[in-house]
């Protein structure tokens, strides 16, 4: 690692160094051992806090003279930050302070706070955006922040100060930060480094970011070295392949500038194309041999960058190298370097040769001088591919002529079964495919899908690729794996001069494919009017239907074009022919909501009246997908709006399912009846109660719907709202009238079911409106038992509290009470538990009357003491202490009863508790006292209530603090003044040895 103190600062200082880290080993020593209002800073520094909600970032006013302490705060930032996250939830802990952070101070080495703030990533950095005026401060080595940043902190540093070493992602922000606030990037220190530099060295995830701030990747320092060297040298891959490809990328004039002496080599005899050779991508590669660096250099075992690169089985690197070794060495362009004939015919990790890359990258010369040493020519890669295949797929005509001549195999066929004449029209070009038919290539060879590639013309829609390919005898007749037969695809990609083309070759027009659909359907569904029309003028016929029923009408309709269905009409398609559901195009247009398209099939003679096999009419799809305009054109078109389907509901019903309030309006107005039923005896009413809408339910009740009519199982439109949990919808109901009296089947009444809801207010309102709490249903089970099974541990004491018997027993003899301890509640709670917690008085005594248990605990340890005590209801606290309530029972961290009512300041449950025996000796887990804890909170009745008790009131809790550090630490003067009578002393320190005047 870099030292943080460089080499050439240590030569200056000489024999003074040592004085000097005398002062860096006493700054060093300074800690931080107070909260946030005490951060071991000097006793003249002052802290604001500009948000008092982020304490995280605030601002220092120090005296010059005290600076060095501050950078030692700084330093040990890790344990300041733990503490004021620990302060976080404490509200009334605020600050405030004046000043403004003074950064220009400097220290012996000319270091600013933000130079070690940066190095740090320190919060400082983010917090501060006043940074212009020092953001370019440098120290005695020349460095500013940014340099600090990119350098890892020295290990006898880093020992002396005991800090950690921060994340990556904070050095990113505050580079980001700096550099914001004018620091230069490009900056070079004594030994003429810049940031880059240092982050090649040590942090590559910094490189990425510097480069996209515009770091020089050039810059040279005193040793003529480039960043890239560094990360060379110090095989840094990640930062290399960085610092690569921002060179792959700039511009020409440029080029020269990557080193002073670009073939300098290192002490292995490597210069940077040997490295490169490993790591780069070809742009790099090529970019370093533009600029003239040495291709032939060898290292001292001998070896060149292409002997890297073949090492490595790079051989998209190893065909670039390969190519500018035969353009230098003309005289002789066959012969190739001895690591080349020695694994000619070896593969890389995904199975290609060097042949499939000169093919690849149309390195001519290499695929020349290859095939001269007779390397073989149809080994296939990880794919299937052979060298061929990429020829035709990069369009690398040149190449495909030669291995062609070389004796490469046409016919070979890929892992998807594609031949080279597959690939050459996939990807368009005419010219190798004649020259592939020229070499006997077969046309026909169908791929895994059973597609020729004639077919890959139609999906390319290539015109001049299809005819080459007809005129070499591929056939139109033949069908792929799914029956399709190629004008299927000439139809479904909508090329209209390809469809003629095959037309004129004698496709079949109305072939079918395994779905039953002919080229037709193919066009309809891609909306294609032009090439509708071409296959209709050859004889497509529009009278057939698909496995599903549907003609090609359907099709059209479903898919909206208007000029599609006119000319499908006019070719004489039946408007009203059903599918196999029995639903007419006109369905399809309602379900599509094209009101253009059905207007147009109704003047066609589309008829309104019919049902499919589920008895719907178009009503009711329309009413269903809630288009106002279809449904209207429907009614104008004498649509029955009352018909029923097969379960005997008619449009209506389906609006309110959709919640469609418009739609239900226009089927109102065109004389839609409210009171009819279904088969289950529901009506419109009870839908929109199910569902939800208050909208649409006040409009039902407008028209007279009758908000007390009962379905097939005797409920309610009230109780199918409570069933669904709509609260606002039973709400508007029992508003109109609705009845709270009455049972179902099951013999459950409205009360019932709200308590199963559990919706509080609603419960209260049934109540109110003189609902008996005690009815029970046919097993004999009352809304009590209903709000206890719902899991809900509040609404059952609503019941309760009303007077519901606890007693009552349901048909297998079990009382609410055998329910309630049955389901206990979240977290070991029981119902006594909750009723405690929510000071539900009443219904506490009569689980305690029945005989619930006082003494269980619930997962935290705490009794339903505690949960009296923490909510202050006295009542409740007496009647469970008449009932043996142990008022000393402790929970999971050592806290009794009293400790509660204290931390809730209630002085007259402390009193109670007091009264009936509560101790106040004993600690919590933290080892405070009740006196810790009534001073904390400074209540002056609890103060002098309790110092009563205590024989001293200097007890000190794990921390060595007393009741009156707790006073002053908050700032209760009076309860510190009560302390300070009672016998509290100022001088007792804290484990820290902080007195409590500080």
């Amino acid at each position: 690692m870099i030292k943080l103190f460089s080499l050439k600062q240590q030569k200056k200082e000489g024999e003074s160094s040592k004085s000097s880290g005398a002062k860096r080993a006493s700054a060093a020593q300074l800690r931080i051992t107070k909260d946030i209002n005490d951060l071991s800073l000097p006793k003249t520094c002052k802290i604001e806090f500009p948000d008092p909600d982020d304490l995280l970032n605030f601002k220092l006013v120090i005296a010059p003279d005290e600076f060095l302490e501050t950078l030692s705060s700084i330093l040990d930032w890790g344990q300041v930050r733990k503490r004021i996250i620990g302060r976080l939830s404490e509200n009334e802990r605020k600050f405030s302070y004046l000043g403004d952070l003074v950064l220009p101070l400097i220290d012996e080495y000319g270091r600013t706070a933000l130079h070690y703030a940066s190095h740090f990533g320190h919060h400082i950095v983010h917090a501060n955006t006043n940074l212009i005026r020092i953001a370019n401060a440098h120290d005695c080595d020349g460095r500013t922040a940014l340099h600090l940043a990119c350098i890892p902190d020295d290990s006898t540093f880093s020992n002396a100060y005991g800090f950690a070493i921060y994340q990556t992602e904070d050095l990113e922000r505050a580079c980001k930060i700096l550099v914001e606030n004018g620091t230069n990037i490009n900056s070079q220190d004594s030994e003429d480094r810049t940031a880059l530099h240092y982050a090649a060295m040590h942090y590559q995830n910094l490189v990425p970011v510097l480069i996209s701030l515009n770091a020089n990747i050039f810059a040279i320092d005193e040793n003529c070295k480039t960043p890239l060297d560094y990360a060379f040298e110090l095989g840094k891959t990640t930062a290399i392949k960085y610092l690569l490809e921002h060179f792959a990328n700039q511009k020409e004039d440029e080029k020269g500038l990557i080193m002073k002496d670009i073939n300098c080599v290192d002490e292995e005899g490597r210069n940077i194309l040997h490295r490169a050779a490993e790591v780069a991508n070809t742009a790099a590669i090529t970019k370093l041999l533009d600029a003239e660096i040495s291709l032939n250099a060898v290292d001292k075992n001998g070896k060149s960058a292409l002997d890297y690169a073949l090492a490595e089985r790079n051989f998209e690197i190893s065909i670039v190298l390969l190519d500018r070794i035969l353009e230098e060495n003309k005289k002789n362009p066959d012969h190739l370097p001895v690591a080349v004939i020695k694994i000619l015919e070896a593969k890389d990790s995904v199975a290609r040769t060097i042949l499939h890359y000169s093919v690849m990258h149309f390195k001519q010369n290499v695929l020349d001088t290859l095939l001269k040493n007779k390397v073989s020519l149809n080994d296939i890669d990880h794919t299937g591919m052979s060298p061929l295949h990429f020829a035709a797929e990069r369009g690398n005509v040149v190449a495909a002529e030669k291995l062609l001549e070389a004796g490469a195999s046409v016919d070979r066929k890929d892992d998807q079964g594609r031949t080279v004449v597959h690939h050459a029209v996939q990807y368009g070009n005419v010219k190798l495919l004649d020259l592939l038919i020229k070499n006997n290539a077969n046309v026909n060879d169908r791929d895994n899908t059973g597609q020729s590639a004639l077919y890959y013309t139609t999906a390319s829609r290539n015109v001049l690729a299809a005819m080459k390919l007809l005129e070499a005898g591929a056939r139109v007749e033949g069908k792929d794996d799914e029956g399709r037969t190629v004008l299927h695809f000439a139809a479904q990609h909508g090329n209209v001069k390809l469809l003629d083309l095959l037309i004129k070759n004698n496709a079949n027009v109305n072939d079918r494919d395994n779905t039953g659909q002919s080229a037709l359907y193919y066009t309809t569904a891609s909306r294609n009017v032009l090439a509708a029309m071409k296959l209709l003028e050859a004889g497509a016929r529009v009278e057939g239907k698909d496995d599903e029923g549907r003609t090609v009408l359907h099709f059209a309709a479903q898919h909206g074009n208007v000029k599609l269905l006119d000319l499908l009409i006019k070719n004489n398609a039946n408007v009203n022919d059903r599918d196999n559901t029995g639903q007419s195009a006109l369905y399809y247009t309602t379900a599509s909501r094209n009101v253009l398209a059905a207007m147009k099939l109704l003047e066609a003679g589309a008829r309104v009246e019919g049902k499919d096999d589920e008895g719907r009419t178009v009503l009711h799809f329309a009413a269903q997908h809630g288009n106002v305009k279809l449904l209207d054109l429907l009614i104008k078109n004498n649509a029955n709006v009352n018909d029923r389907d097969n379960t005997g509901q008619s449009a209506l019903y389906y609006t309110t399912a959709s919640r469609n309030v418009l739609a239900a309006m226009k089927l109102l107005e065109a004389g839609a009846r409210v009171e009819g039923k279904d088969d289950e005896g529901r009506t419109v009413l009870h839908f929109a109660a199910q569902h939800g809408n208050v909208k649409l339910l006040d409009l039902l009740i407008k028209n007279n719907a009758n908000v007390n009519d009962r379905d097939n199982k005797s409920q309610s439109a009230l109780q199918h709202a409570l069933k669904s949990h709509n609260v606002l919808a039973a709400m508007k109901l029992l508003e109109a009238g609705a009845s709270i009296e009455g049972k179902d089947d099951e013999g459950r009444a409205v009360l019932h079911l709200a308590a199963q809801c559990g919706y509080v207010e609603l419960l209260d309102l049934l109540i109110k409106n003189n609902s008996n709490v005690n009815e029970t249903d046919n097993r004999g089970r009352s809304a009590l038992y209903y709000a206890v099974e719902r899991g809900n541990m509040v609404s059952p004491f609503v019941p309760l509290e009303a007077g519901a018997n606890i007693e009552g027993k349901d048909d297998k003899e079990r009382t609410v009470l055998h329910h309630v301890m049955r389901r206990g509640g979240w977290k070991e709670k029981s119902a006594l538990h909750y009723a405690a917690a929510r000071v539900y008085v009443v219904a506490a005594t009569k689980l305690v009357e029945a005989g619930a248990s006082i003494e269980g605990k619930d997962d935290e340890g705490r009794t339903v003491l505690h949960f009296a005590a923490r909510y202050g209801d006295v009542k409740l606290l007496r009647l469970l202490i008449k009932n043996s309530a142990n008022v000393n029972d402790r929970d999971n961290k050592s806290q009794s009863a009293l400790q509660y009512a204290l931390k809730s300041q209630n002085v007259v449950s402390a009193m109670a508790l007091l009264e009936a025996g509560a101790s106040v000796e004993g600690k919590d887990d933290e080892g405070r006292t009740v006196l810790h804890l009534a001073a904390q909170h400074g209540n002056e009745q609890l103060l002098d209530l309790l110092i009563k008790y205590f024989s001293s009131v200097n007890d000190t809790d794990n921390r060595g603090k007393s009741a009156l550090y707790y006073a002053v630490e908050r700032d209760n003067m009076v309860a510190a003044i009560r302390l300070l009578e009672a016998g509290a002393i100022i001088e007792v320190k804290d484990d820290e040895g902080r007195a409590v005047l500080r």
